[in-house]
């Protein structure tokens, strides 16, 4: 099974975490179905809120018997996500690889 993401928008972080729950007992069902499976170690949850202190940013979610926490930052189709939708930490790590890059051309002129 490739990657996949579900996305639910509910007055509060636990309703959407109940939203879920009955996203993924629909997925485990299509699984079963087709003699598929997931990999719970690759399930992820983050809460996209705009004011934190509204909402609980740690509600969990459970998924028959095994927890799933929140996380700061979730990377999806190579775009790294954080809760308020900001961007820095994505920003951070393209800067990061252009002065890698750079430096790495920089060598190969200079050695010509």
């Amino acid at each position: 099974m490739d990657d996949i993401n579900a996305l639910t928008y509910r007055k509060s972080t636990e309703e959407n975490c109940c939203n879920l729950a009955q996203v993924y007992a629909k997925c485990e069902q299509w699984a079963t179905r087709h003699s598929s499976s997931f990999d719970f170690k690759k399930y992820k949850l983050i809460h996209f809120i705009y004011m934190p202190r509204r909402f609980n940013i740690n509600a969990s979610l459970a998924l028959n018997g095994k927890e799933v926490l929140p996380i700061d930052k979730v990377k999806v189709l190579r775009v790294i996500l954080d809760p308020a939708l900001k961007w820095n930490y994505h920003l951070k790590i393209i800067e990061t690889r252009i002065i890698l890059q750079l430096s790495a051309l920089k060598s190969i002129i200079g050695s010509i």
